[in-house]
């Protein structure tokens, strides 16, 4: 990759600006009748959502609102980056760094919040990460997480108990128009969760032949055609996506048409990204690259301007922006800025899921790969540098050395201690292990 021309030391300058106080032109007072909803897209890529032809509905309605072109996902896992969503907080700040831990009852949540303002919550939720085990219901009245599809032994081949572990998007859209018609209160915060892109890819097709990342590299290992594995991983996800985004289409055509009685502010967002064959990764949670971390987000509301911007924006500023939408203060711990009209301009922080042993990533070239400690990023103007306390990386592939690196290791020296001064909490039930382990959720 070009090393970007813009000056190491102007990266430090807008470190040292984060976390000014912004100036949001988006907060109000509550109208007699307001519907905030929260829609998390898991394991989706930007280049697919920026790619009319292969997601036109969910194009076609994001051009109707505000189109973040530079979003950052807090984390490249599915729990870290929506403990994130839901706090406001950075994964070494919430105590979530990795699939398999909770996310403790002592930080206050989105719904939470809305919840003590009076609004009516509810949420439907598509795979097991976010069930309500790892403490993602905090403060909704009414929680859907009963999956209706994929049980563990489809995933791993191991013999568990054959719960259902996920919900295709159909499911989840019946459900979620179900849920808009009969929540109730003039005022509700409303959270969908669609699963469908993350493998097994194909399977929302009913094609039999599904793909997974974990298959596919055993074979690769063995000797098979990378390329060609590659190819078929990412033509069944393509199928996968394509479904998602007609299901997407029915759920904003229903919220496009309350809209006309009911002042609706929607966020839609991908928790992170997927590699396909990117510097040698195929799936996601073990690295830093940027078809992991860099996803769609855009926003939908009266309030907010239309069209594209170019501004670096974070999962954290999901939680500030969606309570100045709703009337209500963020919090002040929160790393957030309400992103819905001006806002000031600054870096975006994240972290790779962290592992309990040290974990050998196996790549498309055949070879292993032992995934480093800890590791931080930081994105801001053309820079994406990931790293640690020990070392820094232009997007995880170059080795970056500056006169002023120093200061930015300091700067991931200071996460290193926040993460290591939480307390993070795993489930007690081992046959709840048992399937973690099965699907790749803990290690």
């Amino acid at each position: 990759m070009r090393r970007p021309n813009l000056p190491f030391a102007s990266l430090l300058a807008t470190v040292l600006a984060f976390g000014a106080l912004l100036v949001s032109s988006c907060s109000s007072d509550p109208p007699p009748a307001r519907r905030i909803v929260l829609v998390t897209l898991d394991t989706l890529r930007a280049d697919v959502f920026e790619d009319a032809a292969r997601m036109p509905a969910t194009h076609a309605w994001a051009a109707s609102g505000r189109v973040f072109a530079n979003f950052w996902s807090a984390s490249s896992s599915t729990q870290p980056t929506h403990a994130s969503l839901f706090t406001g907080l950075p994964p070494w700040r919430h105590g979530v760094p990795r699939n398999g831990t909770l996310l403790r009852p002592d930080f206050e949540t989105l719904a939470e919040r809305f919840g003590a303002a009076g609004y009516a919550t509810g949420a439907v939720v598509a795979s097991f990460p976010v069930h309500r085990t790892f403490g993602f219901d905090q403060g909704f009245d009414v929680f859907d997480d009963a999956f209706v599809e994929g049980d563990v032994k489809k995933w791993s081949g191991l013999e568990l108990d054959g719960t259902a572990f996920h919900s295709p998007a159909r499911h989840v859209t019946d459900k979620a128009l179900e849920m808009l018609g009969g929540l109730g209160g003039e005022t509700q915060f409303l959270w969908f969760h669609y699963f469908d892109p993350h493998a097994p890819y194909g399977e929302a097709t009913d094609d039999p032949r599904t793909a997974t990342p974990g298959r596919a590299l055993v074979e690769i290992a063995k000797g098979g055609d990378a390329a060609a594995l590659v190819a078929r991983a990412r033509e069944r996800y393509d199928a996968d996506v394509a479904l998602l985004d007609t299901e997407l289409g029915r759920l904003f055509e229903r919220l496009e048409r309350d809209a006309r009685t009911t002042e609706t502010h929607v966020f839609v967002v991908s928790d992170h990204g997927e590699s396909f064959g990117e510097d040698g990764s195929l799936g996601h949670g073990k690295r830093l690259l940027p078809e992991q971390i860099r996803v769609p987000g855009f926003l939908v509301s009266p309030r907010s301007p239309k069209g594209t911007i170019d501004a670096h924006v974070g999962s954290t500023d999901v939680f500030a922006t969606l309570l100045a939408l709703g009337g209500l203060p963020s919090e002040p711990s929160s790393s957030g800025r309400d992103v819905c009209g001006a806002f000031e301009a600054g870096p975006v922080f994240g972290m790779r899921r962290t592992f309990v042993t040290p974990y050998d990533e196996p790549r498309t070239d055949g070879s292993v790969r032992r995934v480093p400690d800890t590791s931080f990023f930081i994105a801001s103007g053309e820079l994406c540098i990931t790293g640690n306390s020990d070392a820094l990386r232009l997007f995880d592939r170059t080795p970056f050395e500056d006169e002023e690196a120093d200061t930015l290791r300091a700067l991931f020296t200071g996460f290193e201690r926040e993460l290591g001064a939480q307390d993070v909490f795993e489930p007690g039930d081992p046959e709840l292990w048992d399937k973690l382990r099965a699907l790749g959720y803990a290690r």
